[in-house]
């Protein structure tokens, strides 16, 4: 995926009203660029700078950003992984996305979220290196601590509860918790 740098500007400007919007904020210039000194929308922004220097081919550039984030904020988030906009991190600290997961618009993430492929899952043929990632709907929120591993897909609109251990598929609106989760209600 090529990603020019009106793509990641729109993209960090998508996950920046998100944000605004999500925490009932004006959105006018002034208060965007405030926005930009919190740490959940700070890392974000990197992470988007990350993945266009990546995509340029600028790979020791990309990984210097990674580190910061990492070293900064406690934010690992791969450059493979395939991220639309309006990201939201609510606090910045110990969040882990692996390549070969795909999220859609609008993921909410609180702190100490994983979401990636599962070193148990089972080998699928279709992916060349045997293992496929998560793949998560739009408008998805995750508790702390929650956490989406190995091939599975959840619908759009799907809660994952405060320490929910997701390792099957959901659909969409599914309100999940526990370890395994389970679905307990339809939002």
């Amino acid at each position: 995926m090529h990603q020019d740098i009106r793509q990641t500007i729109r993209l960090i400007r998508e996950d920046i009203y998100f944000r605004c919007e999500y925490e009932h904020k004006p959105t006018g210039a002034m208060a965007l660029l405030k926005m930009l000194i919190q740490p959940g929308v700070f890392c974000v922004a990197l992470y988007r700078w990350q993945v266009f220097l990546d995509t340029h081919q600028l790979r020791p550039l990309a990984g210097i950003l990674k580190l910061f984030n990492l070293f900064a904020f406690g934010v690992s988030i791969d450059s493979r992984a395939i991220i639309s906009g309006g990201l939201v991190i609510i606090h910045a600290n110990s969040i882990y996305i692996s390549d070969r997961v795909q999220i859609g618009a609008r993921c909410i993430l609180f702190h100490q979220n994983w979401i990636g492929y599962s070193p148990f899952a089972q080998e699928n043929t279709s992916d060349p290196d045997g293992l496929n990632g998560p793949i998560i709907g739009a408008n998805i929120i995750f508790g702390a601590g929650a956490c989406a591993v190995g091939p599975i897909v959840l619908g759009d609109g799907c809660k994952v509860g405060v320490n929910a251990s997701v390792d099957s598929s959901f659909p969409a609106g599914a309100v999940l918790f526990g370890v395994p989760a389970r679905q307990i209600s339809k939002s």
